[in-house]
């Protein structure tokens, strides 16, 4: 894309608080051999009663041509079926992108998941972190340290789920052209 001549809208969905679970910015080109429309999809909780939604354009002067928005809506999703504790673990594997594996390390974790979904993570005995939340179709919408979205699959009282963490990502580690995978195995332990 050519960021100078595309369109670009910011959606907002912002708490009474000012706490802004989406704060995207979205493109839309203008070239006649590109779709002439775009959809976009973003899933939040809701964290107060009130929740604002906004749009803003934000293109560059030198943009040409004014996008239209339309067909906007909101709808709430069914809470997690399998919402309690989980006990489990946590296999990182750090490899680079060609795939060659540099290090790899099992941790134990507890997994707290509340019914709209929201998963809370302790590794070890000190650190404690958000890791975003899933749905009931398994997917799994991560947190604000820059993850990528992952997939879960369920089986009775256990879940399975992945998720990539690329360089640079909160600082967690430095080597060049690498990403964190994240391996979770996790057993409810109460409802």
């Amino acid at each position: 894309m050519n960021y100078e001549y595309d369109e670009m809208m910011r959606a907002t969905v912002a708490d009474l608080n000012g706490n802004m679970p989406v704060h995207s910015v979205y493109y839309s080109s203008w070239r006649s051999s590109e779709a002439a429309t775009s959809t976009y999809n973003a899933i939040f909780v809701a964290t107060s009663p009130v929740m604002t939604l906004s749009f803003k354009d934000e293109s560059l002067p030198a943009t040409t041509q004014d996008g239209l928005l339309n067909n906007i809506s909101v709808m709430a999703l069914p809470g997690f079926a399998h919402a309690g504790n989980y006990a489990g673990t946590d296999v990182e594997t750090i490899s680079f992108a060609d795939g060659t594996a540099v290090d790899t390390r099992t941790l134990t974790v507890k997994m707290q998941i509340d019914s709209a979904g929201r998963m809370q993570a302790v590794l070890g005995p000190v650190y404690d972190y958000t890791v975003g939340t899933i749905n009931n179709g398994g997917e799994v919408t991560l947190g604000n340290l820059g993850l990528y979205t992952g997939t879960a699959t369920f089986k009775g009282n256990d879940i399975v789920f992945h998720v990539t963490e690329y360089h640079g990502v909160g600082g967690n580690f430095n080597y060049t052209a690498t990403k964190l995978t994240r391996a979770y195995s996790l057993h409810r332990v109460t409802p």
